[in-house]
């Protein structure tokens, strides 16, 4: 041992970092600098910008909506800023019209209940007064999920945004589904032709035509793959056999009503 290292003081061991090449000999021992733990987490406030940010977007498109926080509570009381209900609350524009806001804690649905009556009467930019409601659920979201997933809570047409921001576990998958299901987008298990069919049938009985066909649209380059269905409605009695147009070349054949309608490629005209 030299005689630097000899007056070198002893580290406590707690404090001795691991070598990297434990069987190569250590000259001088570091101590390991120790750091305070941070108040909240960095990227507890980051998350709550990034969820004001999309849904000032968000309304932007829809220009209404429905907003379900399942998990609503301050993680932190003291960092208004790391809390998403309140900065959502306060975004603009102020078109999100309802407002569900779970929390199982005594102490978030008071911190809730003082952020309701702190809101201001929500107005555009005339000053006309908007149409909003904030809802405060107390309890296991699990549970009161089914209290908002309505028909006269959330209609199958309003936009709508959920939050599960858990703090471990306490979503259950059961309750992910829920929401998934809740939604019904009209024509889900239909095919195109099926959805063209029903717009087909709405030109004939709505609108009155006299002939009325959906046309498959073809690529030939994918394999004569269906990109789309055209709609050909018209009054001309000539209508089931032809399409209107003067040079067959570049004409479709439109089958009669009583057939399933097709489009042959050009090179198949006669």
């Amino acid at each position: 041992m030299t005689t630097y290292e000899q007056k070198l003081p002893k580290p406590t061991p707690s404090l001795i970092t691991e070598p990297l090449f434990p069987d190569l000999p250590v000259s001088v021992q570091k101590r390991v600098r120790r750091y305070k733990r941070v108040r909240e987490p960095i990227w507890t406030e980051n998350k709550a910008r990034f969820i004001e940010h999309y849904l000032r977007f968000f309304v932007q498109i829809t220009k209404h909506g429905a907003y379900i926080d399942g998990f609503a509570g301050p993680q932190y009381s003291e960092k208004p800023d790391a809390w998403a209900a309140a900065l959502v609350l306060a975004s603009e524009p102020k078109w999100l019209r309802h407002f569900f806001l779970c929390e199982l804690t005594k102490r978030g649905v008071a911190a809730l209940r003082e952020l309701k009556k702190s809101q201001p009467e929500p107005r555009d930019k005339k000053g006309r007064k908007l149409p909003r409601t904030i809802d405060i659920l107390k309890g296991d979201f699990n549970v009161n999920i089914e209290k908002i997933l309505r028909p006269d809570k959330i209609a199958q047409e309003e936009a709508t945004f959920c939050l599960l921001d858990q703090r471990t576990f306490e979503c259950h998958w059961a309750t992910v589904r829920s929401l998934a299901a809740y939604k019904k987008p009209p024509n889900k298990d239909k095919s195109a032709w099926e959805i063209a069919e029903i717009v087909r049938k709405r030109f004939e009985d709505e609108l009155r035509y006299k002939s009325c066909a959906a046309c498959p649209i073809f690529d030939r380059n994918k394999g004569n793959k269906v990109m789309y269905y055209m709609i050909h409605a018209s009054d001309y009695d000539e209508a089931p056999r032809t399409n209107g147009t003067s040079t067959p070349e570049s004409s479709s054949r439109i089958a009669p009503r009583s057939t399933a309608p097709v489009i042959r490629k050009p090179a198949e005209m006669n």
